[in-house]
């Protein structure tokens, strides 16, 4: 009996002790980054006259649209005019975007909101856009002529004109314009259209350069080019001397995507999305099912990454040290991965506009 009373109160006292001691010294929880849909807009929604922070864009619609007050503010969807836009389409981003005819014969300049800012006539062009560009590429239907143009419709590059075909563009925050060619070279172009730096590789049997794009602080010039082998290279821009050059262990007949986010490369292969640190002369690897199709990169080294096999849509989520923290699959159609800022991300399924915020699980 004395033995029980005993134990009983033993346990007592330490139970006691364990709570107050864990009061006093709490145990931290890991905690992990894990996106999750925060909310819908519907593409079809009735609109609201509101500043747009957000848009999708396909070849015969744009639509924009305010994440914070999830509500479209305008759409511009040339299937619904009449037979004078079925030879037309549209490009754009978030500063506006550009009508144009399949002839290149016109291209119109619109403000987010609809209004016509300007016209180019004439010349058999074609735009290009990139999702965060405030330029308009222009691109010749010989492929070897381009001019850039202002959202408003006002010229900022007259036409460049080369003896290659162009195979990729890509315009840096400063306006500088890197441009890749069919016969290996790669140029970087100021705003006025001087040469600021020119490049070629001459290891690879094929000379073809593929894709190049430049630094927004201006310190490194990347580009991939060639085949057998083909070749990530990579430029101090201060020296203009090549500080790495390796082989991607890819030799693809397209044009592979690619960006550079301080001294960090992101860069398609035939197998994964290869990011490589300047800085750590480190690469690693991430995974996906069949063939990339879109990738997009926050102020957190997150990774959003669209893949595609057999009619499959594969979506995932990588934060900075590789690991997965969302992943989609879908029958339907999956496109404009978009960042909003560096815990959000948002995409188009069918009509409608997903929100994928980030949450702390533990």
């Amino acid at each position: 009996m004395k033995k029980s009373v005993f134990v009983s109160i033993s346990f007592a006292v330490l139970l006691g002790v364990s709570f107050i001691y864990t009061l006093c010294f709490p145990v931290q929880l890991v905690t992990r980054p894990v996106y999750k849909v925060d909310s819908v807009i519907g593409t079809e929604d009735n609109m609201e006259i509101t500043q747009p922070d957000a848009y999708f864009v396909e070849d015969d619609k744009i639509a924009y649209f305010s994440i914070e007050k999830e509500a479209v503010t305008f759409v511009e969807d040339l299937s619904v005019l009449g037979k004078e836009y079925k030879k037309s389409y549209i490009t754009g981003n978030i500063n506006g975007f550009v009508k144009y005819r399949k002839d290149g014969s016109l291209l119109q300049f619109f403000s987010p909101n609809g209004s016509l800012l300007n016209e180019q006539r004439g010349g058999g062009c074609y735009p290009y856009i990139e999702d965060e560009s405030s330029v308009v590429y222009a691109i010749k239907d010989n492929g070897r002529n381009l001019s850039a143009f202002y959202f408003n419709g006002e010229p900022m590059l007259r036409e460049y004109a080369d003896n290659s075909l162009i195979c990729s563009v890509s315009v840096s925050k400063n306006l500088d314009t890197s441009i890749s060619y069919a016969d290996g070279y790669s140029q970087l172009l100021s705003k006025n259209g001087e040469i600021i730096f020119s490049c070629e590789q001459r290891k690879p049997e094929i000379k073809i350069a593929k894709a190049s794009c430049y630094s927004s602080d201006n310190k490194y010039f990347c580009e991939i080019s060639g085949l057998y082998p083909e070749l990530l290279t990579i430029y101090d821009m201060e020296t203009k001397e090549q500080i790495v050059q390796t082989p991607t262990g890819s030799n693809s007949r397209y044009m592979p995507l690619m960006k550079i986010y301080g001294d960090t490369v992101y860069y398609e292969t035939e197998k994964s999305l290869e990011i490589y640190s300047i800085d750590k002369e480190k690469k690693y690897s991430l995974q996906f099912n069949g063939e990339l199709v879109d990738f997009k990169v926050n102020m957190q080294n997150e990774v959003i990454l669209l893949s595609e096999k057999d009619s499959m849509n594969y979506l995932y989520i990588y934060n900075h040290a590789g690991i997965r923290s969302f992943y989609q699959e879908s029958y339907n159609d999956i496109s404009n991965l978009r960042v909003y800022n560096s815990e959000t991300f948002y995409f188009k399924l069918d009509k409608e506009i997903y929100i994928l915020r980030r949450k702390m699980f533990s």
